[in-house]
């Protein structure tokens, strides 16, 4: 189970999901979401839930279409990349610049 006590990233999604974490469960976040405070979300490695919980004006549709650019072109390499999916644009870019990370 995901501590989200130790997780910057909270969601409805997460949330809900979460159960108590026990002293022998070691402390996890979703996929592609790092622990850090301002929590980043990996684009290339994160699923449509944590895309969707994570990055501020993606909804589940627009999650799941960055995860099937992904599947057919391949990993992203920049901005101007995830720029390509449809629904994702500069304004979406903006407020997201400081979450999105490409490598892990």
């Amino acid at each position: 189970m995901f501590n989200l006590r130790k997780c910057a990233l909270i969601g409805s999604f997460w949330l809900a999901a979460s159960l108590p974490v026990t002293a022998a469960e070691p402390a996890a976040c979703p996929p592609g979401v790092t622990a850090a405070a301002g929590a980043r979300i990996n684009v290339n490695t994160a699923d449509a839930a944590a895309l969707a919980a994570g990055l501020k004006g993606v909804g589940q549709s627009k999650a799941e279409a960055i995860v099937r650019w992904r599947e057919t072109k391949g990993k992203f390499a920049s901005l101007e990349q995830l720029d390509q999916v449809k629904g994702i644009g500069p304004g979406i870019l903006d407020k997201n610049r400081d979450r999105i990370v490409f490598k892990d």
